[in-house]
């Protein structure tokens, strides 16, 4: 089994290159871990720039997954980022993982539950 921790608003990616790491701008203003808003599909990144103001982008989180909050994916540690970061800091006690396909288990300080998608 593979757990992967649950990216919030306020965890860094890794950044790539000279372009450093930084947080997403956008998450989930319903869905929460650990009291932070929870990082989906679609959601955008912080500006980041190599070398500072010279060379800036965004990004966008375009992992994919069956675990969802407000119908896009939730996003974890390693999940793309369409510049070429990957999701790298995450909750530290608040895991996603799965056994087979179609079953997800999400486990939490607050408990263990488990559900068939697809």
């Amino acid at each position: 089994m593979s757990y992967k921790g649950i990216v919030r608003k306020t965890d860094n990616c890794s950044g790539h290159g000279c372009w450093p790491p930084r947080p997403s701008a956008e998450a989930s203003t319903d869905v929460f871990v650990n009291g932070i808003g929870v990082v989906r599909y679609g959601d955008t990144m912080e500006i980041h720039c190599c070398p500072p103001d010279i060379d800036c982008h965004g990004g966008t989180h375009i992992g994919v997954r069956d675990v969802y909050a407000n119908g896009l994916s939730i996003q974890v540690t390693g999940d793309p980022i369409d510049c070429g970061s990957v999701c790298d800091e995450c909750s530290p006690d608040t895991l996603i993982g799965s056994w087979k396909k179609n079953v997800v288990y999400v486990c939490g300080k607050t408990g263990f539950f488990g559900g068939i998608f697809g």
